[in-house]
């Protein structure tokens, strides 16, 4: 008897962004059913960056920049970092990237090295709590042979380098989806800057 399902939530590393995979499926099988689906679009376009791997200078770390292989953040108060890392292989992969994070005398706190040998998701996670500060994010190549494009999304804290383009976490990417967003009505000719 369900016509509609609110779903405020976003589920990182599902997919790529692209509509597949077991989260969007449900979405998708509901939407068949004739039940509307209507999920928070987020709020993340500050919190996510997307670009294809760059190693300029061929040291196996990714260039979130010209010459910067770190995408940073910043804390005022002590608090939880969830980092997320996938790439464009789904659903299972053999080509490997690992997930860093750095405090800002570049001391490595945390860090995310899962196999991907070809049974496994393109995915890494790290979870840390940490005191005031910069801390830096950090992808490297383990073993991996093309320029996959990478997709990184931060729950709390506002990245660097952000792309907002793409920053819809799964399932408000679904094609079975209606994905609603709100901003403050005094914004809503230039939208929220």
């Amino acid at each position: 008897g369900v016509d509609i399902i609110n779903h405020s939530v976003g589920w990182v590393n599902t997919n790529f962004t692209d509509g597949a995979g077991v989260i969007c499926g449900i979405t998708d099988d509901a939407r068949a059913k004739g039940i509307l689906w209507v999920n928070a679009a987020g709020n993340s376009a500050q919190r996510h960056y997307q670009g294809s791997f760059s190693d300029i200078d061929d040291d196996g770390w990714h260039e979130f920049a010209s010459g910067d292989e770190t995408n940073d953040i910043q804390l005022t108060t002590w608090a939880y970092i969830y980092v997320f890392l996938t790439w464009d292989s789904w659903p299972i992969t053999d080509q490997d990237y690992d997930l860093y994070l750095y405090d800002d005398a570049l001391n490595l706190v945390a860090w995310s090295e899962d196999w991907q040998t070809g049974t496994q998701p393109p995915t890494e996670a790290i979870y840390y709590i940490a005191s005031p500060g910069t801390y830096k994010i950090a992808v490297g190549k383990y073993s991996a042979t093309g320029t996959q494009k990478l997709k990184v999304f931060t729950f709390y804290q506002n990245l660097e380098y952000q792309t907002p383009a793409h920053s819809l976490m799964a399932p408000a990417d679904a094609a079975g989806v209606m994905a609603v967003a709100a901003i403050d009505q005094a914004k809503w000719t230039a939208g929220p800057q």
